[in-house]
């Protein structure tokens, strides 16, 4: 077919490379190794560089590529091996994918965005992070562990395991076991300033006044 005055065709994309950061590829079928055009460029979106995958036994990329004289330039491509981990997309949705786990997903319905893959050293967990802008909150996953941050409100947490609140009225901190580990703990205020160590510092021992005053834990009466 003839597109713009000059021959339009569609080639199976045989190699990919990358010469001075521009994409080239050799164009023929693969069904028998014809050779169509080798180190083609391959123009597409300003602003938007891919690579296609090489052939294997599930096929290849295509591409569409126009003939002027000797000169051969692939304008796009596809790669239909690995498009179902678009999932069912709607219209206004966009993806970006390749062969592997690792993906980018913008959803029109959400007003979001989702960069997704797995945790190869557990067990190809899921990570993910999603910015919902429809419900304003981000939230990011490491397999079992949990960052959720909205307007007023940042949430933390593990699997079976602690977790920590940050909210208007404070902090919460959740969990079987609490260590803090500072070289000086204050409790509460004493007008508007943490508590001095002496009256006011934590007794080390019994009770009483066979107790040791803390030199580095506090506490507001």
């Amino acid at each position: 077919m003839a597109f713009l005055g000059v021959d339009a065709s569609v080639a199976d994309v045989l190699l990919s490379s990358v010469s001075s950061g521009e994409v080239r590829v050799n164009l023929g079928d693969l069904s028998d190794g014809t050779g169509f055009g080798a180190e083609c460029s391959l123009w597409g979106v300003d602003g938007f560089v891919s690579c296609p995958n090489d052939p294997d036994d599930a096929g290849c990329a295509q591409a569409i590529y126009l003939s002027s004289g000797n000169s051969k330039r692939a304008i796009c491509s596809r790669d239909v091996r690995f498009a179902s981990k678009a999932g069912a997309l709607k219209p206004g949705d966009r993806a970006i994918l390749s062969d592997c786990d690792a993906r980018l997903f913008l959803k029109k319905a959400n007003n979001g965005i989702t960069l997704y893959t797995v945790n190869e050293t557990d067990g190809d967990k899921a990570m993910i992070v999603d910015l919902a802008g429809a419900k304003g909150k981000i939230t990011i996953l490491n397999s079992g562990a949990q960052i959720a941050i909205e307007k007023d409100k940042i949430t933390l947490g593990v699997s079976g395991g602690g977790a920590i609140v940050i909210d208007s009225n404070g902090v919460q901190v959740l969990g079987q076991q609490f260590v803090a580990a500072c070289s000086t703990v204050t409790l509460g205020l004493i007008a508007g300033v943490p508590p001095p160590p002496g009256l006011t510092s934590a007794l080390i021992g019994v009770s009483g006044m066979a107790g040791i005053a803390s030199k580095s834990v506090t506490i507001a009466p």
